[in-house]
């Protein structure tokens, strides 16, 4: 997320999808992509967490976002993960 000149690349107008997003380096992931403008897509199986995550964000004035409890090797959790991205971030 650094440029070549040093200075932080901006993300905005652009989707970014964070799983693991309730805690650790997921969660440092979201808010850094966050405040650089990324509209978000966050996913954990840790709802408490995501939600935690998920309100930091906001608070922080993040830009759009949406968030899911979701558990990787359910491959209906992924499949409508892709059908909801497209609908949520458009606005």
């Amino acid at each position: 997320m650094v440029t070549n000149n040093g200075g932080l690349e901006r993300f905005d107008g652009k989707v970014v999808v964070v799983t693991g997003a309730a805690g650790g380096l997921g969660k440092a992931t979201a808010c850094a992509f966050a405040s650089a403008g990324a509209d978000l897509a966050i996913c954990d199986i840790d709802a408490d967490g995501l939600a935690a995550t998920a309100a930091e964000i906001a608070a922080a004035g993040g830009g759009r976002f949406s968030s899911a409890r979701l558990i990787l090797p359910i491959p209906l959790h992924v499949e409508a993960l892709c059908t909801r991205l497209p609908r949520r971030c458009k606005a």
